[in-house]
């Protein structure tokens, strides 16, 4: 995994992203209803793929969701494979 990820949030755009030096790894999502958070796509770029920012990425995405009370969508198929296995 790599150290010291950085993942912002940009609340305008809806998405959840981390600087990686020139490029940038992200999660975007929309808010379907008052109370729900539909986690659509993820992104990590090629090169730094296998390194845990995909998941860092998620991690904060979901901590932001249960801080806020919101039900969540994992539309991103990535966001669905992690809720599964965290919750086996």
């Amino acid at each position: 995994m790599e150290k010291n990820i950085n993942v912002k949030h940009d609340k305008e755009e809806q998405v959840f992203y981390a600087d990686l030096g020139g490029a940038v790894a992200e999660l975007s999502y929309t808010i379907p209803s008052d109370q729900t958070i539909d986690m659509m796509h993820t992104y990590v770029p090629v090169e730094h793929r296998g390194h845990g920012i995909g998941e860092k990425l998620v991690e904060t995405a979901l901590a932001y969701a249960k801080e806020n009370n919101y039900r969540v969508i994992p539309s991103c198929s990535f966001v669905a494979r992690y809720v599964h296995r965290q919750h086996r």
